[in-house]
């Protein structure tokens, strides 16, 4: 059976190193994954990123879909009204780009571009997720951050940088 993992991410200049290299240590300790098509929300990324992120994709015979954000900022700011955190916007385009996406399974794994990947995700392509929209995994926060943001010290709190979803 044939294994491919789709896999978003979103990320501006600033972050476009950080990035690469989370990119870079999936495709290092998932060789063995038939195929890894990496799609790419761009918040303004320059066309010497994108080179960057493509050639490293190519080095390993993986696929790189870059995804233009301009309908989605339009729909964050100016329809929804919501305001950008810590000056920029990128980190919600994960939110409203599942619909667009052609993915090639059933599933994406959304990454945050400071992840680092040190084994192999060839499980993720298996998991059974039937009756669930995404999985997640507990974080380990501290209780004054739980308190900040008005969590109840008793809940969980799941990290939104890494997940696995069922987009449709």
């Amino acid at each position: 059976m044939s294994k491919c993992l789709n896999v978003l991410y979103q990320s501006n200049d600033n972050y476009a190193p950080v990035t690469g290299v989370s990119m870079i240590s999936l495709m290092e300790n998932n060789k063995d994954l038939d195929g890894i098509n990496f799609f790419l929300l761009s918040d303004k990324l320059s066309a010497e990123n994108i080179a960057k992120l493509k050639s490293c994709c190519e080095k390993y015979g993986r696929s790189l879909t870059i995804l233009e954000t301009d309908a989605i900022l339009k729909r964050l700011r100016d329809e929804i009204g919501v305001a950008p955190h810590k000056g920029t916007y990128t980190t919600y385009f994960k939110l409203f780009s599942f619909e667009d996406l052609p993915i090639t399974t059933d599933r994406i794994l959304q990454l945050d571009g400071d992840t680092i990947i040190n084994g192999s995700l060839a499980p993720l392509c298996e998991m059974d997720l039937y009756g669930y929209v995404f999985a997640a995994t507990c974080d380990c926060v501290m209780n004054e951050y739980k308190t900040h943001v008005g969590i109840p010290l008793t809940d969980m709190y799941y990290n939104c940088g890494v997940l696995l979803i069922k987009p449709k």
